[in-house]
């Protein structure tokens, strides 16, 4: 079960709103929870999860980029 259907109240509205997405190098514990080499870039993002419009968690997530490398072109970042 993932986060969104934890989250699941009758009647209540979620919604997630992008607040950040950038390439950075994976710190040693990033690249260790990963499986990843120490200077591997991974995207990150943050998100906000709303419940009714009201805000209710702020999380941050990574991704390695070898996974979707063409995924920096649809978020708009050069390289």
């Amino acid at each position: 079960m993932g986060i969104t259907d934890s989250f699941k109240v009758p009647g209540k509205k979620q919604q997630i709103k992008l607040l950040d997405f950038q390439v950075i190098k994976a710190t040693k514990e990033i690249a260790e929870d990963l499986f990843l080499n120490e200077n591997a870039f991974v995207y990150e993002f943050k998100r906000l999860r709303l419940l009714d419009e009201q805000p209710f968690l702020i999380e941050t997530g990574y991704l390695p980029i070898k996974i979707m490398p063409e995924l920096k072109h649809y978020a708009g970042i050069k390289t």
